[in-house]
């Protein structure tokens, strides 16, 4: 114990020695929150690992077992001290076996419920503080559960050369025991992704009662979600094995298929024998389309309550694309969330047709579909210029207020609103010999580059 003790201290994590099983099933451990002292067990058991497996007694001597090199360990320099029986094999494993033991105590810490999350009335899922405390969390369980993943494999490399039984026994104990131990930390993450996934669904429940009060900047409920699918996408190669071993115990998330393509727009679970008989997403990425798809939905909901036709597009058009591009710009090549980026994509095109269609082109009805009056037997046409020069005036002056965020979205817009109104404009003027027009064709295409300033 006094050797384990001496090297932890030079370790720097002597106090994992000191939890007691009531600590660890607490989660009551000041370390634990400590974000040094997390990086440094990560560390320490990098270096734990590494030494005493590089530098394994074989053949009953001290070395290698990769081949012929020094060795300038702490857990040399503590162990020489001692009788030289620590050095077989047997002594040897018992010793990593033992601080294996010790160290992975802090697991159970580690993977305790948070109190300070337990309560769920008292959390706002949208507040800066639980966001950065809870993806602080997750950073560290994912780390966590790497180095463990590490260390089992590079602990079972030496047991497996040992002509002892006995030692390859305690080898095959201690990777049974990282490998349990990263199960629960697999469990923790896939619990806290769970969490925050239900919250946030929740929230979105409430807020779909709510109106987004004429504001057409991208809403706090879709930079929630696009910041927890950016956060699980950035993360995409730690992340998915432990959704995939969740959802082989739970069952599988998968999509839904009418006819040839996948029903975004209801998700749910199945049972995980049924994905042999389809081509379906692997369960992550079916997690991300969930959510994606469910938020859709709200906006489209909250859309509906802006009187005004065009802004209710434009709300969706802004919202729609931040997620396609938050999507777009973590997506790998081969990933099968293409089909999902795509579809958000063809919806953005929608979405801004439909906008032109009901804030623009009714405006060119003033000069092709007017009806001219019969007055003293003469048709009589009520100006259909003057009408089109004060319509335009009062949409160019109320939408050059809006805003749209996204410079290439504003781009685009305004090129597809100044085709379809500068277009029809000139064919007007030119087939109706209009000599001195209010707005000339330039005019207009320069009054149209100011809109969506906000």
């Amino acid at each position: 114990m006094a050797v384990l003790e001496r090297w932890f201290t030079e370790l720097g994590v002597a106090w994992v020695l000191r939890i007691s099983d009531d600590d660890a099933s607490a989660g009551r451990l000041e370390q634990a929150s400590d974000d040094d002292a997390g990086c440094r067990w990560i560390w320490a058991l990098n270096e734990i690992v590494s030494s005493t497996t590089v530098h394994f007694p074989v053949n009953g001597r001290l070395g290698s077992i990769y081949g012929e090199e020094e060795i300038p360990v702490k857990v040399v320099h503590v162990l020489r001290e001692e009788k030289a029986s620590v050095w077989d094999q047997l002594h040897c494993a018992r010793f990593i076996h033992e601080a294996m033991l010790r160290m992975l105590v802090f697991i159970d810490v580690i993977v305790a419920p948070d109190p300070s999350t337990t309560r769920r009335d008292e959390i706002v899922i949208n507040s800066a503080g639980y966001r950065r405390h809870i993806y602080q969390k997750i950073s560290f369980l994912l780390g966590v559960r790497s180095a463990l993943s590490s260390a089992s494999f590079k602990i079972q490399v030496p047991f497996l050369l040992t002509p002892s039984a006995q030692v390859k026994r305690i080898g095959d104990e201690m990777v049974n025991l990282l490998h349990a131990k990263g199960a629960k930390v697999g469990d923790a993450i896939w619990s806290t992704l769970e969490e925050i996934r239900t919250r946030t669904l929740e929230s979105m429940e409430d807020l779909c009662h709510q109106t987004p009060q004429g504001s057409l900047d991208i809403h706090n409920i879709t930079r929630s979600v696009m910041q927890h699918i950016a956060f699980i996408l950035d993360n995409y190669s730690i992340v998915a094995p432990v959704v995939s071993e969740a959802a082989a115990r739970l069952g599988n998330y998968v999509l839904p298929h009418i006819g040839d393509q996948p029903h975004l727009d209801s998700i749910f679970f199945l049972a995980s024998h049924e994905k042999d008989r389809l081509h379906l997403p692997s369960p992550l990425d079916s997690m991300i389309m969930e959510m994606t798809s469910y938020l859709e939905g709200k906006l489209v909901k909250m859309s509906e309550s802006f009187p005004d036709h065009g802004l209710r597009f434009l709300f969706l058009i802004n919202n729609s694309d931040f997620i396609w591009q938050n999507l777009q710009d973590r997506m790998t090549a081969f990933s099968s969330l293409q089909v999902c980026v795509a579809t958000l994509f063809d919806k953005v095109k929608a979405y801004m047709e439909s906008y032109l269609q009901v804030s623009w082109a009714p405006l060119l009805s003033c000069l092709f579909n007017h009806k001219p009056l019969c007055l003293f037997g003469k048709n009589y046409s009520p100006l259909p210029l003057s009408k089109f020069e004060s319509e335009f005036q009062k949409m160019y002056t109320t939408q050059k207020l809006w805003n749209v965020p996204n410079p290439e979205v504003r781009k685009r817009l305004r090129k597809a609103i100044t085709e379809e109104i500068v277009s029809g404009y000139t064919t007007y003027i030119e087939d109706n010999n209009v000599t001195n027009p209010k707005f000339t064709p330039h005019n207009l295409k320069e009054m149209l580059q100011e809109l969506f300033e906000g």
